[in-house]
């Protein structure tokens, strides 16, 4: 199974709120993660599709299946809109990382939410681990 397919078949059985970052399984994580790394790098090995997946699920609050979510439409007015929320999406799994490796902790209070994690207003309190 691919990684694309592993995407659908997690996405599908969680849900939403498996797309939060602190909801991932590590092998969902770090999959974004590269996919993170290959944009910031202008690579071509690792394609953007489960990031962009995952931000046009929370963004439309429906996931979208490997049929494409059954004629499923998402606007974004203006599209720089769809960059933004790409942009807080991986900042989000950049921090969910961090603290992971236990390079910095998160309130539980600062934890995204379906309703925030799009938002370049979100306020997240990090204290870092020395």
């Amino acid at each position: 199974m691919n990684d694309i397919e592993k995407y659908f078949e997690y996405a599908e059985k969680e849900g939403l709120s498996g797309l939060l970052p602190q909801n991932m399984p590590d092998y969902i994580l770090y999959r974004m993660l590269d996919e993170i790394g290959a944009i910031d790098t202008n690579s071509d090995d690792t394609p953007a599709s489960t990031l962009l997946l995952a931000v046009l699920s929370i963004h439309s609050g429906e996931i979208i299946t490997k049929d494409g979510g059954n004629n499923m439409s998402v606007n974004f007015e203006p599209p720089k809109e769809l960059m933004e929320k790409f942009e807080n999406y991986k900042l989000s799994l950049s921090i969910e990382h961090m603290q992971r490796i236990k390079k910095i902790s998160i309130s539980a209070n600062s934890l995204p939410t379906l309703d925030n994690i799009l938002n370049s207003d979100r306020e997240v309190e990090v204290s870092i681990i020395t």
